[in-house]
């Protein structure tokens, strides 16, 4: 029996490439009246699966990937029993695994309902906590300024007029990033953390350096808000963390071998004419382009039914190229430049 492999490096990938080759299959299964209803619910929820997974690009962590692993065996184990539907006898029962399969998506979809509100809350704290950071921050760098403006301590610390509001400005700019990024890309929002973390410590050390060597009078309000700026972008860095993980999968290499129930493709013959040959490999790009990995096999399929019913290889891809409205324009110049050759 003939295989298709499925590789992915996470399992939303995963599934989304068994759904893709599940619909290709179902597609290459003889209809008849007691199994239509049967590949049209199976179809049905396969395109539920597809909406559940597109929420999945903002929302992960171990529930969600529990979740998807969940679906993706049970999709295999579905997959491995559709040779069921070409006879009547079977249909019955593969149409209560049909129905197992369902409350599993169901599940699923409860799952992200529930996952998004949970992502939704520590996305709030984490604005409320950056906002709060950045206040924190205001004040205290203005205390800073005012402290440097009013001591003469460049000469020890090597402060120039520019590098305090120079500091004080990207601190900010990375705040905002933070703010973006924690809306929109979740999985970017470690690395400006961390910069953000790193620039404040900085910044509470030569403050700290700076009250602690001139210790001037009225600046407790000074080392306070410096040991919270720093203690705050800790705590947040840590929280980012966190948050990361709840919003994306966690990697894994996936490589699962699965039989094919479709009828094996008719041999390719070697001996073609050019133009067909380069129509052929047209075809084979546009459906790369449509559907991936698996393009070449589709196109062979398609190739495959119009031989099984009479036509040759050559009458079969021109009539494939025919119903794709695909044009053999790029395909005169490519005869041309081979007739050049010769």
């Amino acid at each position: 029996m003939s295989t298709h492999t499925i590789e992915a490096n996470d399992l939303k990938e995963a599934v989304m490439s068994l759904i893709r080759y599940f619909e290709f299959e179902l597609g290459s299964l003889e209809r008849k009246s007691f199994n239509t209803n049967i590949i049209e619910t199976l179809n049905a929820i396969l395109n539920d699966v597809k909406e559940g997974l597109k929420e999945v690009t903002y929302i992960g962590g171990p529930v969600i990937n529990e979740s998807l692993e969940k679906l993706f065996n049970k999709m295999l184990e579905i997959h491995s029993k559709l040779s069921m539907l070409k006879e009547e006898s079977t249909v019955k029962e593969f149409g209560e695994i049909v129905e197992s399969f369902r409350n599993i998506v169901n599940e699923f979809k409860e799952t992200i309902a529930k996952q998004k509100i949970v992502i939704i809350r520590r996305r709030r704290t984490l604005l409320s906590l950056l906002a709060f950071i950045a206040l924190i921050f205001t004040v205290n760098y203005h205390l800073f300024y005012l402290l440097i403006a009013g001591l003469d301590v460049r000469s020890v610390l090597f402060i120039t007029d520019s590098a305090v509001p120079m500091l004080s400005l990207a601190a900010l700019a990375l705040v905002v990033l933070e703010a973006y990024l924690i809306v929109k890309h979740a999985k970017y929002v470690v690395f400006p953390s961390l910069a953000l973390t790193i620039m404040c410590s900085y910044i509470a050390y030569l403050t700290l350096t700076t009250v602690l060597l001139l210790n001037p009078s009225g600046a407790h309000l000074l080392k306070i808000t410096s040991l919270l700026v720093l203690g705050l972008c800790t705590f947040f860095m840590l929280m980012t963390f966190g948050y990361n993980s709840l919003a994306t999968l966690p990697k894994a290499k996936i490589k699962v071998k699965i039989g094919k129930i479709m009828k094996p493709v008719k041999t390719i013959p070697k001996e073609v004419s050019v133009k067909v040959k380069s129509l052929y490999e047209a075809l084979i790009k546009t459906f790369k382009d449509v559907f991936g990995d698996l393009g070449e096999e589709i196109l062979k399929y398609e190739i495959d039914h119009y031989m099984f019913s009479g036509l040759t290889f050559e009458e079969a891809v021109r009539k494939v190229a025919e119903r794709l409205s695909i044009k053999s324009t790029k395909l005169k110049s490519e005869e041309e430049k081979s007739k050049e050759k010769d």
